[in-house]
């Protein structure tokens, strides 16, 4: 059965596939393929594969995000539970909050746990292209991929509170264009600016969720020193790292954690913790034994 649809469709396309430039072609290709991966699922032994109900289990998905030991961002977890968990045709969720808070972390757990993971894409919005209007064009290109099949997980990542009015027009152009057997989650994320002072910081948060009336937003709270620790403790768990006690207090006298928040934590408890590093303390520790002996 899949084999003569797959022979129709080759049928149908012919004739416009002959005079299409490489470009053109290129474009009708990536379509085609990813209509067959559709149709392979369907026809598979797995005839659930686009099934969001059956697929889209949103507390599996969590599991999955808090095996990273996301810290200190448990309410943020269960809003993006409950954001997830919206059925309508299109679900755009809003995560804001400082750097290095876990919002990275989330996004990045969230696309390892999706269950349909050809239908995800990410795009960052303010990084070497400058152009207003042509990172829109970006992001209408990735729109016009979007899959019948299961759901599509758009990432729009480093966001300013700034470019809020991109979440209307995305929305806007989505509603125009595709039709309703396509399933959407936009994960919006918002970078607030990194600031000592927590209540400039909280004021552009304010501002910002009153722009994001009619989506679901997931606040990341701002870390302090006791966050700080935490996140160590977490990147030496997962590195299967011991630091000495001068060298956590070194990490922690380095990382202005109002301004970084963790983002920097990872490297310095490598850079602290790697064999050389112990190795040196090792030769220290004797160094200093002998010479006091």
């Amino acid at each position: 059965m899949s084999i003569v649809i797959i022979v129709f469709l080759l049928d149908m396309q012919k004739e416009s596939y002959r005079h299409l430039s490489f470009e053109s072609s290129m474009r009708f290709l990536d379509e085609f393929f990813r209509i067959l991966s559709e149709l392979f699922a369907i026809f598979s032994d797995d005839h659930s594969y686009c099934d969001i109900r059956r697929q889209m289990n949103t507390e599996e998905i969590l599991i999955g995000i808090r095996r990273h030991w996301i810290i200190h961002q448990e309410e943020a977890l269960r809003e993006l539970e409950i954001a997830l968990q919206n059925e309508q045709e299109l679900n755009s969720i809003a995560l804001v909050g400082p750097v290095g808070v876990g919002k990275s972390l989330v996004v990045n757990s969230l696309v390892a746990a999706f269950p349909w993971p050809k239908n995800v894409y990410i795009y960052a919005w303010n990084m070497d292209i400058k152009d207003e209007s042509e990172k829109f064009r970006m992001l209408r290109m990735i729109i016009q991929k979007f899959s019948d099949c299961g759901c599509n997980l758009l990432i729009v990542e480093n966001l300013q509170a700034s470019d809020h009015a991109l979440v209307f027009l995305l929305k806007d152009y989505i509603e125009k264009i595709i039709n309703k057997s396509k399933r959407i989650i936009i994960v919006y994320v918002f970078k607030l600016i990194s600031t000592t002072d927590e209540y400039l910081r909280e004021r552009q948060r304010a501002s910002l969720m009153k722009s994001l009336t009619e989506e679901y937003v997931v606040n990341f709270n701002a870390f302090t020193k006791k966050e700080l620790e935490d996140c160590i403790y977490r990147e030496m768990r997962l590195e299967k790292i011991n630091l000495q006690p001068e060298d956590f207090n070194k990490i922690i006298e380095t990382i202005d954690v109002t301004r970084s928040g963790c983002r920097n934590v990872n490297e310095r408890v490598l850079m602290y913790g790697t064999a050389p590093r112990r190795l040196y303390n090792y030769i220290t520790v004797i160094f200093n034994f002998l010479k006091n002996f």
